[in-house]
């Protein structure tokens, strides 16, 4: 992507992207100063830009570049919303079922814009691929997430470039090594990484678990109305999208059929049901603005979590979150 032309009034995109704070399991995924080069480049592993697009888009709708003078400049941002808009459907496509017509409105939208931005003759196949995306989903009533199928390939090149004097059975050893290897690192051999499973296969604690602390126990006894007998902790959890949720994350999470924005203290696992302690965050001015709140913690079973949210902080206390949350 070429550099955007300077904005009156706006920070420099590279300014404005670091400035944002990320779920702990991205934080190590995205390399600021690989992917963006002094603003003149950008530049990222398909996993960095599938984390970093919707702080982008946060750059493009707040300064109104939809608007811009320059006719070509407005059509191209136009191509990149029209993008993002269909990834966030095919995210959400991983946690849930996704309306094939929908999906095909936004392929179709997504197309139109690159056209008129950058010409047909930029079209490679992928992009004619993608317009049976919507037909699969409609056919089998899922998308399969492909997004990180292709990092894959690393395993296999690690083995494939140990064995010498390849012969006839080549290819068979390096299916066996590499299927056991993967199988092996899903199964969590590392102490510190072995995951405390609960009845729902997703939902579980990762990491160290500790004893209760007594304070925590009365609290969710409490909340519970019994008292509560034995149980771990843990910073660590998997919640229900399968992803990890970590101490001091701020998630989207779902109370009594409200939606609030919380930050997360700490994971506990009780009589096979996974709690989470969140501190809840007051409402801001605008729609994605939240006021820290220090003295509104409450439970929530960590199912109720749908997701975590990259953000940035607006003043000492306030927070804007960047939809959707992943």
């Amino acid at each position: 992507m070429s550099s955007l032309p300077v904005i009156p009034g706006a920070p420099n995109l590279v300014d404005w992207v670091s400035a944002h704070v990320w779920p702990s399991y991205i934080t190590s995924k995205v390399k600021m100063e690989r992917v963006m080069k002094q603003g003149e480049e950008f530049k990222s592993t398909a996993s960095e830009a599938l984390s970093i697009y919707p702080v982008i888009r946060s750059f493009l709708q707040r300064y109104r570049m939809l608007e811009h003078d320059d006719i070509d400049v407005a059509i191209c941002v136009q191509s990149f919303l029209a993008v993002c808009s269909l990834l966030d459907t095919l995210k959400s496509s991983m946690c849930g079922e996704v309306n094939p017509e929908e999906l095909h409105d936004k392929v179709v939208c997504h197309l139109c814009s690159f056209s008129a931005a950058y010409g047909e003759c930029k079209f490679i196949p992928k992009h004619h691929y993608c317009l049976h995306l919507a037909q699969g989903a409609a056919r089998h009533g899922i998308l399969l997430s492909t997004f990180v199928h292709e990092r894959r390939r690393k395993l296999v090149k690690r083995f494939a470039t140990e064995i010498a004097n390849a012969g006839t059975w080549f290819e068979k050893s390096v299916e066996i090594e590499g299927g056991v290897a993967h199988i092996n690192h899903l199964s969590g051999e590392d102490e510190d990484d072995l995951p405390t499973f609960i009845d729902d296969c997703r939902l579980r604690l990762v990491g160290a678990c500790k004893e209760i602390p007594d304070e925590c126990r009365l609290s969710l006894g409490d909340f519970l109305n019994m008292r509560i007998v034995g149980g771990v902790t843990s910073k660590r959890a998997v919640g229900a999208n399968g992803r990890i949720i970590s101490e001091d994350d701020v998630v989207h999470v779902s109370l009594g059929g409200l939606d609030h924005v919380a930050s997360v203290r700490l994971h506990v696992l009780v009589n096979q049901t996974l709690f989470t302690l969140i501190t809840l965050w007051d409402s801001g001015n605008d729609v994605n603005s939240f006021i820290q709140s220090d003295d509104n913690h409450v439970w929530a079973e960590t199912r109720q979590i749908l997701g975590c949210y990259v953000y940035r902080w607006d003043a000492h206390d306030t927070i804007a979150v960047v939809p959707p949350y992943v």
